[in-house]
């Protein structure tokens, strides 16, 4: 058990960290891999190229929702995601299709049509079917080494713009979206049937999304309203008037289903009549939780995960509970640094903090914005070409930072004099020389870099040199690695959730150096705990909070269950921890509370929750206890020799460019 007991901690919220909005285009779940690939748009105007990022997030203790791996694409536009295979499908503007995976770094790249690839459904497991802006719809198939085959091709009129697509699970049915009209397209035969969507007031009326639910289609349009179609005799069932405006998504979890869009308020439509029958459907209920468009929305038993216009992805459920998907985290600091990653710029930060002003909650001190001393901002260094930065790390004195960009490996040395800072770029590996990088770990005198399928090499800042220290091909993607100051001890975590250590005795052959360690929980966080650095701690997130204490050594592993640390306090969760400080760690919960843990090495361990905002009785205060927040949580400045803990508040660069749409309610706006 974890008793509870005060230790004396300082709260330094800062809001300083900004970072580039990226807009959510599509989300698609495989529940028997528990993962949604979602597809997501940068939305900062200052970036003149397009960019585009697929993440595959780790969704089987919901809501902790995290972001496993990400791949980047710069200079095309990914209109459509499908699962196939346990890989994702993605069309492109070009013509082009790419086949992703979660478990490997390289991706195929199919050339298929002339025009874009605008809509996509998953036939079965193998199978999948394409639309172009050029008409057709193009029936592919995987075999078991990813090699594509167009089985087919079905040519509709030239002025019938695809829009949407949806496959029924029970029969050999294609309901294909088009602008005024529908049609059901039986996939053996090729017969087709249309129906007409009639125009609304002089308005040509587009079909955006269908969904099957057993025997029925439903239909989203942009006339904000979802139709009920019978799939054996194509036969209008309902009309519903879900919306004000266009209906941009649809989904179900198998006895509700769900509608957004531009009137970004999350219709729940359910059947009020008998179980068997299912011909009567209403408007149960909804969820306002967005505040602009939806566009893209996947269901995983109690839960929705929905994304649009907004630079979050969110999750709810039926009782108006939601949180926010835990996206890559790009922030590292000490006791007197901080470093942001932007997506084509670093930041270093000072940070200073003074006990007055200081409120005493209990034993801990909670800061004001206004009791702080402003962070001062030292550097910030834009990188050559305006290029990308993917990932980066930054060794434990601040003295080296690393970044991975589209033009390659870069590391730079940072000097800082009284009232100057000093940067040298001391060397540039390129991209094809370095590969495809997945985690970076700087330590003092160089940095560990996995690259592909967990190969590990070494980059000496002093001999500028690559050496290879381990390889373990056709394992999965490094997703995190996390060394001690002098790099004598490395671990990390792969997609497949398994936590490893890597053997950096001189005797060891590189192929042997991965060991992997026992764990049988999904982990979506590791750092190094203790002096010695012996001991891995091991996060895994969710309403039952667990954290693994494993013996890089014996291979013995120590769970503590922290499942009530946040229970009181709005259903909050554990969703990440901070690096540990000798054998203390923090715990940030998603409603921005946070817990302290201290004596992780002990058999005694104390532990302390902290409120953000203890005893208040302004509104503002209250609606920061009940509702999410954006944040991470590090350790920062000693204050009278005592720890400070950072709150770090993300903020993208600047509002979603889509303007939001004024919901009207009861003839007012």
């Amino acid at each position: 058990m974890v008793q509870l007991e005060p230790s004396i901690v300082n709260i330094n919220e800062v809001d300083f960290v900004t970072k580039s909005g990226f807009s959510t285009a599509v989300l698609t779940l495989n529940s028997e891999l528990g993962k949604v690939c979602a597809v997501r748009k940068c939305d900062d105007k200052a970036v003149e190229r397009k960019f585009y990022i697929v993440e595959f997030y780790n969704v089987v203790n919901l809501p902790a929702m995290f972001v496993e791996v990400q791949f980047s694409f710069v200079d095309i536009i990914i209109e459509t995601a499908v699962w196939v295979n346990q890989k994702v499908l993605l069309g492109c503007n070009n013509g082009s299709v790419l086949l992703v995976s979660p478990f490997e770094t390289k991706y195929k790249r199919f050339p298929l049509a002339v025009s874009g690839v605008i809509a996509s459904a998953a036939l079965s497991v193998t199978q999948v079917v394409v639309a172009t802006e050029s008409s057709e719809l193009k029936f592919l198939e995987f075999d078991k080494d990813d090699q594509m085959e167009v089985k087919k091709t079905v040519v509709l009129n030239s002025d019938q713009r695809v829009t949407a697509l949806a496959m029924s699970p029970k029969r050999s049915l294609l309901a294909v979206g088009l602008v005024n009209s529908l049609i059901f397209l039986n996939i053996e035969t090729n017969k087709q049937n249309f129906v007409h969507v009639p125009a609304h007031n002089n308005k040509n009326t587009v079909v955006w999304s269908l969904v099957f639910l057993d025997e029925l289609l439903f239909s989203g349009d942009s006339r904000g309203k979802v139709t009920i179609y019978n799939a054996n005799s194509f036969g209008v069932i309902k009309i519903v008037q879900t919306h004000e405006t266009d209906v941009l998504s649809l989904c179900t979890d198998g006895e509700n289903v769900f509608a957004s869009g531009v009137d970004y308020r999350i219709q729940v439509l359910k059947s009020t009549a008998s179980v068997n029958a299912r011909s009567d459907w209403n408007t149960v209920g909804q969820r306002i939780i967005h505040k602009n468009d939806v566009t893209s929305m996947v269901a995983l038993g109690s839960w929705l995960i929905s994304g649009g216009a907004e630079h979050e992805i969110l999750i709810s459920n039926a009782r108006f509970h939601f949180y926010y998907a835990k996206e890559k985290s790009l922030v590292q600091s000490n006791q007197t640094h901080l470093l942001n990653t932007q997506l084509q710029a670093v930041e270093l930060w000072k940070l200073h903090s003074s006990m007055s002003g200081a409120s005493c909650f209990g034993n801990s001190f909670v800061f004001s914005k206004d009791s702080l001393q402003a962070p001062s901002r030292l550097l910030k260094l834009a990188t050559p070409k305006s290029a990308i930065i993917f990932d980066s790390s930054a060794a434990p004195d601040f003295k080296h930072v690393v970044l991975y960009t589209s033009e390659g490996l870069l590391i730079y040395s940072v000097n800082e004099a009284k009232d100057t800072v000093k940067v040298e770029r001391i060397l540039r590996v390129k991209s094809e020389e370095i590969g495809n990088v997945t985690a970076l770990a700087a330590f003092k005198s160089g940095v560990y870099v996995t690259r592909g399928n967990l190969e590990v090499v070494k980059i000496s800042y002093k001999t500028k040199k690559v050496e290879n220290v381990a390889l373990a091909d056709g394992a999965a993607i490094v997703r995190k690695l996390t060394t001690d100051s002098e790099g004598k001890v490395l671990a990390g975590i792969d997609t497949r959730c398994q936590v490893f250590k890597v053997d950096l005795k001189p005797k060891t052959d590189c192929d042997e150096r991965i060991v992997y360690l026992p764990c049988k929980d999904v982990v979506s966080d590791l750092v190094l705990l203790g002096k010695a650095h012996k001991t891995l701690l091991a996060l895994t997130p969710g309403t039952e909070t667990k954290l693994r204490l494993i013996d890089s050594d014996g291979e013995k592993a120590r769970i503590l269950k922290l499942s009530s640390i946040f229970e009181d306090h709005v259903r909050e969760i554990c969703c990440g921890l901070s690096e540990c400080s000798d054998d203390c760690v923090v715990l940030s919960g998603s409603h921005g509370n946070i817990a302290i843990l201290d004596g992780l090495s002990q058999k005694k361990h104390n532990l302390q929750l902290v409120q953000r905002c203890p005893d208040s009785t302004k509104e503002g205060e209250e609606h920061k206890l009940r509702y999410p927040t954006q944040q991470d949580v590090y350790w920062g400045t000693d204050i009278k020799e005592s720890k400070a803990v950072v709150l770090c508040n993300h903020h993208s660069n600047a509002l979603p460019s889509r303007a939001p749409f004024k919901i009207r309610r009861y003839g007012r706006v």
